[in-house]
């Protein structure tokens, strides 16, 4: 079972910034992502990207805290809380 904050989104707040432009940030975040966590191997949870953001390998039990990708800035001033997640043991 893996824990996650889930961020509602609104529409950007900046009128210069095209939908678009957005949809091709995420898509690089996640090309990076999966360049970064190819190979990973580990006993508890693999690096991933998760929709939404990416994600290190961790060991089970261990929460790991990253900071909201720079994308969020379009739809919220409020996105630097960041997110956390629990490595958990399936069962």
């Amino acid at each position: 079972m893996i824990k996650t904050n889930i961020f509602l989104l609104s529409p950007p707040q900046t009128g210069s910034v095209q939908m678009c432009d957005v949809v091709n940030e995420i898509e690089l975040e996640r090309e990076r992502c999966e360049n970064k966590t190819a190979g990973n191997v580990t006993s508890g949870c693999k690096g991933m990207w998760d929709i939404i953001a990416c994600w290190p390998s961790a060991k089970v039990g261990e929460m790991v805290v990253i900071p909201c990708p720079n994308y969020f800035s379009y739809f919220s001033e409020h996105h630097s809380e960041g997110k956390h997640k629990t490595s958990m043991r399936n069962k």
